[in-house]
C-alpha cells in the first residue's frame, strides 16, 4: 500500500517485493512521513526518518493521524490508540486504473513468453532447479527485475504439496509437471500464473484435468447482473471440482494483494476493475495439479464478467 500510495518501488535482490518495507504517515495537511529501515533510499521522493526513531519522532501525535486498524500491528495500535481509526483505503487499492490494468497485463505478456520458452527448451529429463534455472536466465533478456514470490516448481510426486518451496537438483522423466511462477517488471506489479502439464496421461488425468479447466472457464466466461461475492465464485467453481484452497486472491504490487479473497474469507461483492487470481485444482497422494489465470471484473452492456483475462497462454 505504501508503494501505492507514494507511486515508488524498492526492488532488493532476492526479496520477492517491489514496495518499500516501513511505517508511512499522511497528514490531513497533505503532509507524508514515512520511516522505513532504508531513508536514505527516499529522502529525495518523500520525508524519511529511521524506522527505529518513529516512536520517539511521533511523540506528541497530533489528533490529524488517522489508522486502519485491519492493517497495523499491535504494538502500534496501542501506541495509537489517542487517535482516530479511519476508513480504510484498501478498497481504493483495490480498484485498478487502465494504466494499472495496462502494466499487469504487460507483464502477463512477458510471463507467458518466458514460460513458453523455458517450457520449449527443456530436454526430455530435467530437475525442478533446472527449470528455475532456465526460467530465471531470461530476466535479463526482459527486463525481469525479480519473482513476485517463491516460485513452485514441482515434478511427479511433488506436485500434491500445494505450497512446495524446494528446489531439487534430482533429474527426472517428468509423468506431471506443476509450475506457478510470478515476476515483476519495472512498473513493480505482480504477475502469478500457474500452468500443469502431463506427459502421457491417463485417462483418468484427463478427466481431473478437464474438470480444473472446466472450474476456470465456467468463472471468466459466466455474466453477472451484479458484481460477485467472492465466497460465491469459490462455491460455484467447487460445485465442479473439490480442492482445499480458495479460488484466488487479489492481485497487485503485492502478488497477494489484500481486501480480495475469492474464498470463504470474500464476504463482499468484487468491485469493478479489481484485478483476481482464479486458480482450481485437484490433488490426491499421487499427483496435483492447478491452472492459474488472473482476470479483471468488467462491466459490459450484459452485466458484469472476469472475461479480461490478463493471461493467454500455454
Amino acid at each position: 500500500m505504501i508503494a501505492w500510495i507514494l507511486n515508488i518501488r524498492c526492488f532488493f535482490p532476492g526479496s520477492f517485493k517491489s514496495h518499500p518495507q516501513g511505517k508511512l504517515f499522511l497528514l490531513e495537511n497533505d503532509e507524508t512521513i514515512f520511516f522505513t529501515p532504508y531513508p536514505e533510499k527516499f529522502t529525495p521522493f518523500v520525508k524519511s526518518f529511521p524506522l527505529s526513531e518513529y516512536k520517539k519522532t511521533l511523540k506528541n501525535i497530533p489528533d490529524n493521524i488517522y489508522f486502519d486498524p485491519r492493517f497495523i500491528s499491535y504494538e502500534d495500535f496501542l501506541f495509537l490508540s489517542n487517535v482516530k481509526p479511519s476508513y480504510s483505503i484498501q478498497k481504493q487499492q483495490n480498484i485498478k486504473s487502465e494504466k494499472e490494468i495496462q502494466a499487469i497485463k504487460d507483464t502477463f505478456l512477458i510471463h507467458c513468453k518466458i514460460l513458453k520458452k523455458t517450457k520449449e527448451s527443456l530436454n526430455e529429463k530435467f530437475s525442478e532447479k533446472d527449470f528455475i534455472d532456465k526460467f530465471q536466465s531470461y530476466f535479463e533478456t526482459y527486463k525481469v527485475r525479480d519473482f513476485s514470490f517463491t516460485p513452485i516448481c514441482a515434478l511427479n510426486e511433488n506436485t500434491p504439496i500445494i505450497h512446495y518451496k524446494k528446489f531439487n537438483e534430482q533429474v527426472q522423466i517428468p509423468q506431471v509437471f506443476l509450475v506457478d511462477t510470478g515476476i515483476y517488471l519495472e512498473s513493480g506489479y505482480a504477475s502469478d500464473l500457474t500452468r500443469t502439464f502431463f506427459y502421457r496421461p491417463k485417462n483418468s488425468q484427463k478427466e481431473e484435468y478437464t474438470k480444473v479447466l472446466k472450474a476456470l472457464i465456467s468463472i471468466e466466461s459466466r455474466i453477472y447482473q451484479e458484481p460477485p461475492v467472492g465466497e460465491l465464485l469459490d462455491k460455484e467453481s467447487k460445485a465442479i471440482i473439490s480442492y482445499p484452497h480458495g479460488l484466488g486472491h487479489g492481485v497487485g504490487i503485492e502478488v497477494h494483494e489484500p481486501g480480495i479473497w475469492l474464498s470463504h474469507r470474500g464476504k463482499e461483492p468484487l468491485q469493478e476493475n479489481s484485478v483476481f487470481s482464479i486458480e482450481p485444482g485437484f490433488y490426491n497422494e499421487f499427483y496435483g495439479m492447478r491452472l492459474e489465470n488472473c482476470a479483471t471484473l468488467r462491466k459490459n452492456e450484459k452485466g458484469f464478467d472476469c472475461s479480461y483475462s490478463s493471461t493467454n497462454c500455454l
